[in-house]
């Protein structure tokens, strides 16, 4: 979905694309509209209160702690006076990507039935907990490793960090 939030029109190209953002779908990153949005944000506002998940506040609120959403859909890392989920319009208006928001959490839910069908429960142990727990991790770390610790090598006026 990290290709979506840069130039949609550009990248987006039916029908592989929306295979794509239905597997990032199924593997827990969110919505795509919401998951473009947060992550426009968060390259405009790259390490500073606006950030959604700048560890500026400490590791665990960039690791985790950003996710948590206010009652009126802000992020709770959006220093909650301003930014909404909103500057994904481009995104609004393909049906697809609406469908997918709508039926946010059917799908993770019939990959379980079906994976638990297909293997019983080691195929939905592995298939659906292990591999969501293991992509919300790597995600996570990338939010706060990424920007805490490595080297910069390239002077840019964030923390982002190498770390290979």
């Amino acid at each position: 979905m990290d290709a979506l939030s840069r130039d949609p029109m550009k990248t987006v190209k039916p029908p592989m694309s929306f295979g794509k953002r239905k597997r990032n779908k199924i593997d827990k990153k969110g919505n795509p509209i919401n998951w473009v949005s947060t992550h426009r944000y968060h390259h405009q506002f790259v390490d500073t209160e606006q950030d959604p998940h700048t560890p500026i506040h400490g590791f665990w609120f960039g690791y985790i702690i950003w996710i948590l959403e206010e009652k009126d859909g802000s992020i709770a890392g959006m220093n909650r006076k301003h930014r909404k989920l909103d500057n994904a319009s481009d995104l609004e208006k393909q049906i697809f990507y609406r469908f997918i928001r709508k039926t946010y959490l059917l799908h993770p839910i019939a990959l379980a039935i079906i994976l638990y069908v297909i293997g019983g429960f080691p195929f939905f142990i592995w298939g659906t907990c292990v591999r969501t727990v293991m992509l919300l991790h790597s995600t996570f770390m990338v939010n706060s490793f990424c920007h805490m610790w490595g080297n910069q090598p390239w002077k840019t006026n964030d923390f982002s960090a190498n770390n290979w």
